[in-house]
């Protein structure tokens, strides 16, 4: 519909501009044929026109929104199904193994609830769920998304604290 629209302006436009620009059909005629002041206006002529049509493309959605909700909901559609995050799921071993030293030595295990900052992915979280661990890396889910981090880009790791709240 939007297109339509933005064609028929450039059509209206040039209608209204044919008188302006050229005396007649022979003036308009003539400038197709010789090479003067009549060609020149001709690509005038024609770059307003064209120009109205791709702008009324581009500014008519602003300012009436019924036109923009059919590209939106396309468009909508198609970011969503690129941007949605990628969900680590924990692994579970049948056989029982030690967690990471490194984990270990920082006080977390699988499953907590912990405060994270990274230099690679750059990332600062304060409630971030371990979804898994190993010797290299760990793998966090928080309300942004979820994060692979390596062990050696960590700047922070630490349990997050539980806060209470008291009636006073």
């Amino acid at each position: 519909m939007l297109f339509w629209i933005s064609v028929g302006v450039a059509l209206l436009m040039a209608v209204l501009l044919f008188r302006l620009f050229f005396s007649g059909l022979p003036d308009f005629m003539e400038s197709f044929f010789r090479l003067n002041v009549c060609t020149l206006k001709l690509a005038i002529w024609a770059a307003v026109a064209i120009g109205m049509g791709i702008g009324s493309y581009y500014i008519l959605p602003r300012h009436i929104p019924q036109l923009a909700r059919q590209g939106d909901a396309k468009e909508t559609a198609a970011t969503e199904a690129k941007s949605k995050p990628i969900v680590a799921k924990a692994r579970s071993n049948s056989v029982a193994t030690a967690p990471p030293l490194a984990a270990t030595s920082r006080g977390v295990k699988l499953g907590d609830t912990v405060q994270i900052s990274a230099t690679n992915p750059a990332v600062a979280l304060r409630s971030a769920l371990i979804t898994s661990l190993d010797d290299t890396q760990l793998t966090v889910r928080a309300t942004s998304g979820s994060y692979t981090i390596l062990w050696k880009d960590l700047t922070v790791l630490r349990p997050a604290v539980a806060t209470v709240k008291t009636n006073r």
